[in-house]
């Protein structure tokens, strides 16, 4: 099921977002944030992204508790992206900012007593895996909020634990490979995965 924030739950500090630009913004709720940080954006000549999803993966890592799973049903995987035969999947969004919605979801999971922390040899046995992969891609290190999102986002879910600076984004899954391989995450779905993958 989807993220979304606890509504009975005062966001730390107000509701807010700082860009890659180190511009913090705020607003009274949430969807005139997005529609600021979009405004903004547009005046300043910089690329749109998706102020609603980096709002909410930015939030969420900031303060786990203040997001939570709505709607009914069990949880889904995160969104998948089918892969062609040539090893190619279709354009739905930047690796980054697919990342930033993964990031999300794995803190919604955190919240629910899963995605718990594997051993350190466990991870770094994953991390080998996939630094050695070809569907290990570096994100875009351009975005600052972005990048902001995902060390908030490492210290909410993995502590201070050492990391493979050679992993980046896994192309099929849209995780953050640094990130992932420190944690306990059940099987995807997706298609396409190669033979050695620690996720299969």
């Amino acid at each position: 099921m989807p993220i979304g924030f606890n509504r009975s739950l005062a966001p730390q500090g107000g509701r807010y977002f700082i860009d890659e630009d180190g511009v913090k913004h705020k607003a009274e709720n949430w969807d005139f944030l997005a529609l600021r940080l979009a405004n903004y954006r547009k005046r300043a000549g910089k690329p749109p992204g998706n102020p609603a999803a980096e709002i909410l993966a930015q939030v969420c890592a900031r303060q786990p508790n203040y997001c939570q799973e709505t709607g009914p049903g069990p949880t889904p995987p995160p969104p998948t992206h089918r892969v062609n035969a040539d090893g190619e999947r279709g354009s739905s969004g930047k690796l980054t900012e697919r990342v930033l919605k993964w990031l999300a979801h794995v803190i919604g999971m955190r919240r629910a007593g899963g995605a718990q922390r594997v051993s350190s040899s466990e991870a770094a046995r994953r991390a080998a895996i996939c630094a050695g992969c070809v569907y290990n891609r570096i994100l875009n290190e351009s975005c600052g909020s972005c990048n902001r999102t995902r060390k908030m986002a490492a210290e909410a879910l993995i502590g201070g634990a050492r990391v493979n600076t050679k992993l980046g984004g896994c192309k099929i899954l849209s995780q953050d490979n640094r990130i992932a391989t420190h944690l306990d995450l059940p099987k995807p779905s997706e298609e396409g995965l190669p033979g050695h993958c620690w996720r299969k």
